[in-house]
């Protein structure tokens, strides 16, 4: 007896069948063997050189794995090996006969070549191949029936493939043939699908999600996108929030869906931007928004930075909401400067105040940038803080600020405003003011600085005070010749000249410019 034993990898995936479990195969049976799902059958041929023919059939596809023909086959052994018999010369000659079964892969890829997407699909499931094989698969069939116009039925393959199938390839086929309908299907699939570190929904979230809504809107479906509202979604979603309420914000007649979307998802900063930057401004709501709902201080701040020019503009018509940010900044003064005095300060009033470091070191200078061109605010503001907090807002000032200094330079830039529009009762106001302030705050003040803030706004009054009160005659006889009291510059040059010979001659200089003949008496 001779054993033949075929070379291991001969394949015996010959599929030149349909798939069918109909046996091709005509004639008496030998031998019928089942080995799980797979079955062997042999017949007997008539008339034939080769008598018996051998076919594996898997019953759980319904493909026929293998055919052949051979003379005899004398006994089954396993599924794949098998002894023949064949009488040559009178002599009995034996062959055993093995079958290398091929891998899954190449199972997997002949079965594809011919189009067997459902039996090649089946295989992948059975032998538990990964789920990026099974995508692979789901991708060849989608690919067969988009090639045929049989979308429907591409689509429902082409889901299979989400988180393994670069979304993009699905997206631009049914853009190309705009079947808005199947590509908002897919869509809603791919958004419902977790992020993981493996699969290819990494980084385009902003783009699915734009293309999604857009869909909608197109197709004015608004009760889809509040379905999308309501969902709840874990952190690994990749719906993303903050560009749906960005579509929203764009679409006439939407807006309402992003400020719902901002609320429930809790997206205060962009609910803020909505309220002040859109059409139906509500900038209560947003200065509310940053009071109670806005944790960090420093978040508070940048917010009130980046729209305190809208909100104190008082040509925006926005009176009633500029004294409601006032009295905001004048809250967030006041819990910087408690803050700083007792680290561990808490109060019921600032439930909604935190401060993410603790060595966040937040400057009333801050602040104040906020009330650029808005002098009015500004001085307002220092006024309250200083007749409440006094020195203690002086240690949270930063950038070498002074607030006393910066008040009466407020005083002051009113008062040069006011002169240019001649209004004597407002002038005289804003002069009783500055007066009431240095006398006020007299010791708290560097005359030096104040002159030097006097000499900067040509403030006249303010200067001769000063230059008395420090003994400067010559800035004195400045004030005096610039007012034109001419008494007033002899008295001085007599009571002063003796010492400071510098007096006459810039006296005389002026009268000589001025033109006047002035008789001096001794």
């Amino acid at each position: 007896m001779t054993l033949n034993v075929p070379p291991v990898g001969e394949a015996i995936y010959n599929l030149d069948t349909p798939p069918t479990l109909k046996f091709l195969s005509e004639g008496p049976r030998v031998f019928t063997k089942l080995y799980g799902k797979l079955m062997v059958v042999v017949t007997e041929k008539e008339n034939k050189s080769k008598k018996h023919y051998l076919e594996i059939y898997d019953a759980g596809i319904q493909i026929l794995y293998y055919s052949n023909s051979y003379h005899t086959i004398h006994e089954i052994i396993t599924i794949y090996l098998f002894v023949t018999h064949e009488e040559k010369n009178g002599i009995a000659e034996k062959e055993l006969i093995k079958l290398t079964e091929i891998t899954v892969g190449e199972k997997i890829k002949i079965l594809l070549e011919k189009s067997l997407f459902e039996q090649a699909s089946q295989v992948a499931i059975n032998a538990e191949c990964s789920e990026e094989i099974k995508a692979a698969v789901a991708r060849e069939q989608g690919d067969h029936f988009y090639l045929n116009r049989k979308y429907k039925e591409a689509m429902e393959q082409y889901i299979k493939t989400i988180g393994y199938e670069a979304p993009s390839y699905v997206i631009e086929k049914f853009l190309e043939v705009q079947n808005l309908d199947l590509l908002i299907e897919y869509l809603e699939k791919l958004i419902e699908t977790p992020i993981t570190k493996n699969n290819t929904l990494l980084g385009n979230n902003k783009d699915y999600t734009a293309l999604l809504l857009n869909c909608y809107l197109k197709q004015e479906k608004k009760s889809k996108i509040e379905e999308q509202m309501i969902k709840d979604r874990g952190s690994d979603s990749i719906f993303d929030v903050e560009t749906a309420i960005d579509v929203c914000r764009q679409k006439q007649g939407y807006s309402d869906l992003a400020i719902k979307l901002a609320n429930r998802y809790e997206k205060w900063e962009l609910l803020v931007s909505i309220y002040i930057e859109d059409s139906n401004q509500n900038i209560t709501g947003a200065l509310e928004i940053i009071d109670e709902k806005i944790k960090d201080v420093k978040d508070k701040l940048n917010l009130l930075k980046q729209y305190g020019g809208v909100i104190l503009n008082r040509s925006s018509g926005f009176i009633h909401s500029e004294k409601k940010m006032s009295n905001l900044l004048l809250k967030i003064t006041k819990y910087l400067i408690m803050k700083k005095k007792n680290p561990g300060f808490k109060s019921p009033e600032y439930q909604n105040y935190s401060m993410r470091d603790d060595k966040d070191d937040i400057k009333i200078s801050e602040i104040i940038k906020i009330f650029v061109d808005n002098n009015d605010s500004l001085c307002e503001y220092l006024k309250k803080v200083l007749d409440e907090h006094g020195d203690d807002a002086n240690k949270i000032c930063g950038d070498d600020l002074h607030l006393y200094h910066k008040l009466l330079e407020c005083y002051l830039n009113k008062y040069s405003e006011k002169r240019s529009t001649n209004v004597h009762s407002t002038i005289s106001k804003i002069d009783n003011d500055i007066k009431d302030f240095v006398k006020i705050n007299e010791s708290k003040i560097d005359k030096s600085y104040v002159l030097y803030l006097f000499r900067f706004y040509s403030y006249l009054d303010g200067i001769q005070k000063l230059s008395q009160q420090l003994n400067m005659n010559q800035e004195l006889l400045s004030v005096f010749i610039e007012k034109k009291e001419y008494d007033n510059i002899v008295r001085l040059c007599k009571e002063k000249g003796g010492q400071e010979k510098d007096l006459w001659i810039q006296a005389l200089n002026h009268f000589r410019e001025e033109g006047e003949n002035f008789k001096l008496q001794e």
